[in-house]
């Protein structure tokens, strides 16, 4: 009898199953900022509609995928974090300034 087949069959399909999700956050943001780009819905819409026909969304995604999601899973921290700390700290000197300045 020959193991080896069902053995590596049940080996690869264990990546199917494994339901490892990413945060994929490039994709959620160019979604966030979809949503926000204009005031109209519509408008809205048609840059959705756009950006699927361009192909940006799809490219997005294989790019959290198979860049961002992986540099997440083995690097253990965010492109997109590092960016955001850097917004936060720049935003809470900022305010620290204004602060000093006013007294």
């Amino acid at each position: 009898m020959n193991v080896k087949k069902p053995l590596t069959a049940a080996l690869l399909s264990l990546g199917l199953f494994s339901s490892c999700l990413g945060p994929n956050r490039l994709i959620n943001k160019l979604y966030d900022w979809n949503m926000t780009a204009t005031d109209d819905k519509w408008q809205n819409e048609g840059i959705f509609a756009v950006f699927n026909i361009v192909p940006l969304y799809p490219l997005a995604w294989i790019g959290d995928i198979v860049v961002f999601n992986s540099i997440e899973w083995w690097g253990g921290a965010s492109v997109f974090d590092k960016q955001q700390s850097k917004a936060v700290k720049t935003d809470a000197t900022d305010k620290a300034d204004t602060k000093k300045k006013k007294k």
